[in-house]
């Protein structure tokens, strides 16, 4: 036999439970309804219920919830971001070949010879590499749930490794050498212009000047954050665990 609630048609298999139920229901859905008189105040003995309802569905829920967060940084734990990768991604090309093969196109040496950056042409650089509908096909990934750290597909050992910051640097030196490289082919390219027009030489000049200035620890720092924010997928549209 089971006992309903006649507010919330909640069910129940002993009365004396529902009597304890009736007390908070009833309070809780009057004041919900708007009346043009005041409806009547509840006595001390009911108000005492209430609270001791209030107690005990108040301790359950905080139990559930330490439950809860438990568990879910059990299932954190469980996690191994380069084992699932080794298991699951397997790009076309190792990260060596991939980082070689970023192309730098007349626009990024536009940008170089305009106000811009170092910092933020070697990162348009990268967003014109970088799909966002293929990111894990890359060599080079990372995630919302690990902030800041990516991970590389080997090409010597074909398995997929954190990536240092210091390795990284390695990759913003490689790029800044091939954007030097551009700049000066376009001086060789442009020599004639550049004696006849002093606004284009000073161009060139501070363009050469923001390369040699560069301060590659601080540089990477700055382009890896801005890399991480192009890249970073969501884990947790790639596997089933709950972050």
């Amino acid at each position: 036999m089971s006992y309903p609630c006649q507010t919330c048609n909640k069910q129940y298999t002993k009365k004396s439970s529902l009597d304890k139920h009736n007390i908070l229901c009833q309070f809780l859905h009057t004041k919900k309804v708007v009346q043009e008189e005041p409806a009547e105040l509840p006595s001390y003995k009911q108000l005492w219920n209430i609270v001791q309802e209030l107690g005990i569905k108040y301790t359950a829920v905080e139990s559930r919830l330490e439950e809860v967060q438990k568990w879910t940084q059990q299932q954190k734990r469980k996690i191994h971001v380069e084992q699932w990768l080794n298991t699951n991604i397997k790009p076309i090309q190792g990260f060596e070949s991939w980082a070689k093969e970023l192309s730098i196109d007349h626009e990024d040496l536009e940008r170089l010879l305009s106000r811009m950056p170092t910092v933020n042409v070697i990162l348009e650089i990268f967003k014109h590499n970088i799909s966002q509908e293929e990111k894990m096909t890359y060599p080079l990934v990372c995630f919302d749930q690990k902030v800041n750290l990516f991970y590389i597909y080997k090409e010597a050992t074909t398995i997929w490794e954190k990536y240092e910051s210091e390795e990284f640097i390695i990759l913003v030196k490689q790029l800044h050498k091939r954007l030097m490289i551009e700049l000066n082919q376009w001086k060789k390219a442009h020599e004639e212009e550049l004696q006849a027009n002093e606004l284009l030489l000073e161009q060139y000049n501070k363009a050469f000047s923001k390369l040699t200035s560069i301060q590659f620890l601080q540089a990477s720092t700055k382009i890896r954050s801005g890399l991480y924010a192009i890249l970073k997928t969501d884990l947790k549209t790639q596997i089933e665990y709950v972050f």
